[in-house]
């Protein structure tokens, strides 16, 4: 799926049943990393975002901590895609 597709589906479309893979920046091939760290869905995740008070910069950060393999750019994907659906869908 290319990565419009998939940022448009994930902000507009509930959030309760994605896996965390859905999310745009993170590939299928990280989903066992975040699966260390009790995350398989999109909604924890989305937790975790929440926890950090919508702060993009320390999200970021603890994001490129636990899972230093995922490019910036992913990061920031992940980040806005985040960001954009708590203000589309709260």
């Amino acid at each position: 799926m290319n990565h419009a597709v998939k940022h448009y589906s994930f902000e507009h479309e509930p959030i309760k049943h994605k896996n965390v893979c859905d999310i745009p920046g993170i590939e299928q091939n990280f989903q066992v990393i975040f699966a260390q760290y009790g995350i398989t869905h999109a909604t924890q995740l989305l937790g975790q975002f929440m926890m950090f008070n919508f702060d993009t910069v320390r999200f970021a950060t603890w994001l490129s901590t636990i899972a230093p393999m995922i490019s910036r750019n992913n990061i920031m994907l992940c980040t806005n895609s985040l960001k954009e659906w708590c203000s589309t869908n709260l």
